[in-house]
């Protein structure tokens, strides 16, 4: 600890609280370490209670990001191309006529997606209060400080938007079902159980983006 050479005179004691300490070096001095301390957790206490007043005011505070109708419309093309898909294969399918059947549907599925991922990326998405009130830019900036900043960051990324994952997730089952069907013969119990996780992704897309626009 730093010391600095403080009088008795020229330091109230009301700031201290009568609880300053001797300096090691520097006889009838004081350090002002005592001071630093109830100082920050002054101002700590006074950032919660900043904190509290705003969650419980009348602020607006945006926690989703805005409704965009291009993603609305891209997820229901991506469903009826995918419907599309399954329908054909419904009754089962025979590998020798995946190319000419059924390849140029997985290729339209797989851009689809794609496209739908670009335009989830460029959506400006809300910045976490949080974030905002403790200067920080990203994810790395708050883990870096502490393990209980790491936990905080956990709990504010349950905040994100989650059709970008939605969409991962229906592109790795459509990979797998394509993989599948291009090397042997799949019978309906396959196409059944292929078709479930791809379904309730873009269930669980097209449910969210629709909610925004309540």
């Amino acid at each position: 600890m730093q010391f600095f050479r403080i009088g008795k005179s020229n330091l109230p004691e009301k700031l201290t609280g009568g609880t300053l300490r001797p300096g090691r070096n520097c006889s009838g001095d004081f350090a002002v370490g005592g001071i630093m301390k109830r100082y920050r957790t002054g101002l700590n206490s006074f950032f919660c209670l900043l904190l509290a007043a705003l969650l419980v005011s009348g602020c607006t505070v945006r926690l989703a990001p805005e409704h965009e109708p291009a993603i609305v419309d891209g997820l229901k093309t991506l469903s009826v191309a995918t419907s599309t898909l399954l329908g054909k294969m419904k009754a089962g399918t025979k590998k020798a006529d995946f190319e000419k059947e059924r390849k140029s549907f997985y290729d339209e599925i797989v851009g689809q997606a794609n496209g739908l991922l670009l335009l989830i990326d460029v959506r400006p998405e809300p910045k976490p209060a949080v974030l905002r009130w403790l200067g920080m830019a990203s994810a790395d900036d708050l883990t870096k400080k502490s393990s209980q900043d790491a936990n905080l960051w956990t709990d504010i990324k349950k905040l994100d938007v989650p059709t970008d994952d939605q969409i991962n997730w229906l592109l790795e089952e459509v990979a797998r079902m394509k993989n599948a069907d291009k090397n042997s013969d799949l019978p309906p119990e396959a196409i059944r159980a292929f078709s479930k996780p791809i379904l309730r992704a873009l269930k669980n897309a097209l449910t969210y983006e629709m909610a925004l626009d309540r």
